[in-house]
This record gives structure tokens, C-alpha cells and sequence, in this order.
């Protein structure tokens, strides 16, 4: 079974059903779910990598206001960045979604989150963070995702064929 940690930070209905309809879609798609959420600057986040390892997908959900992602994700995304080889980042599918409480569709926080996930080196799901105002409080979009990424982990967890041979 495909293993998906969603992690999230923030507070509110925008957010909390766009962690849902994650978890909808991927779920929907065969993953194994865990839930972390990342409260606050100074909360621990063992638990948060610990489920990072354990995963073949990660979607990272991130509150923002006024078109600047929440510290407490900006924390994660950096203090993971320094740890990608311990974490095994590398290995991993990784789609981010932002939620904006401000009314915003996340489409500004690209180049915030963006670049802090390229330095994970993982394989980054394109597009997965902006939304267009059609997909804003749309639920089908955020299970679409889920599935999408549940997919591609699935993917590259499969053995694959034999290695191909130089004929002659």
C-alpha cells in the first residue's frame, strides 16, 4: 500500500477541508494516511519527520495571510531542507497546496513554497500548489490532487522489469 503523510498548519474551515478532500482522494486512490500537523514556531517536529520517513508521498498544506506562507511551515520546509538525506526527501513525491485566509488563491505563495520544497530534491508534483478562483473551496480539485500524488508515489514504488539488454 502507497504511504501518504499530509501535513498541515493553521486553523480554519478552508483549510481543514482542504486536508480532507486530500485525504479523500488519496484514500480513494489505496494510501495509507497520516495526519501531522505543524501548531505552531516552537512546536516539536519529531513526529512530523518521523511520519516523513515512514511515507512514499508527502502534501504539505499550508496556511497563509496576506500572500506569505504561515512560519510554522516556512520552519518545516526549512528545517527539512537542512536534514533531506536523514529524511530521505530525495525518495519522496511531494505536492503542496496553499490556503489562504485572506480570500487569496494561493497562486502568490508559489515562488515561497516552491523554492523551499526544491531544496527537499524531491520529486515535486507541478502545479500542485496553485489554484485558479474556480478552485477555491472546490473539493474536487484538493481529491484530485491526493490522488494524483498517491499515484506517481505508487509508481515509483513498483518493482520495475528486468533490465533492458544490448542486443547482439
Amino acid at each position: 500500500m502507497t504511504r501518504v503523510v499530509i501535513v498541515s498548519s493553521g486553523e480554519g474551515c478552508g483549510l481543514e477541508s482542504t486536508v480532507s478532500a486530500v485525504r479523500s482522494g488519496a484514500v480513494a486512490a489505496g494510501a495509507d494516511i497520516r495526519l501531522r500537523r505543524v501548531a505552531n514556531t516552537e512546536s516539536p517536529l519529531d513526529e512530523v519527520f518521523e511520519a516523513m520517513v515512514w511515507a512514499d508521498g508527502i502534501v504539505v498544506i499550508a496556511a497563509s495571510h496576506g500572500g506569505a506562507v504561515a512560519p510554522p511551515v516556512r520552519r518545516l520546509v526549512d528545517v527539512a531542507a537542512r536534514r533531506r538525506e536523514r529524511l530521505r526527501l530525495p525518495d519522496k513525491v511531494v505536492a503542496a497546496r496553499a490556503v489562504d485566509h485572506d480570500g487569496g488563491h494561493g497562486a502568490p505563495l508559489v515562488p515561497e513554497l516552491y523554492r523551499g520544497l526544491l531544496a527537499w530534491d524531491c520529486l515535486l508534483l507541478p502545479g500542485s500548489c496553485v489554484t485558479t478562483p474556480a478552485e477555491d473551496g472546490d473539493p474536487s480539485a484538493a481529491e484530485a490532487l491526493g490522488r494524483r500524488l498517491t499515484r506517481v508515489a505508487r509508481s515509483l514504488r513498483a518493482p520495475h522489469g528486468p533490465a533492458l539488454r544490448r542486443a547482439g
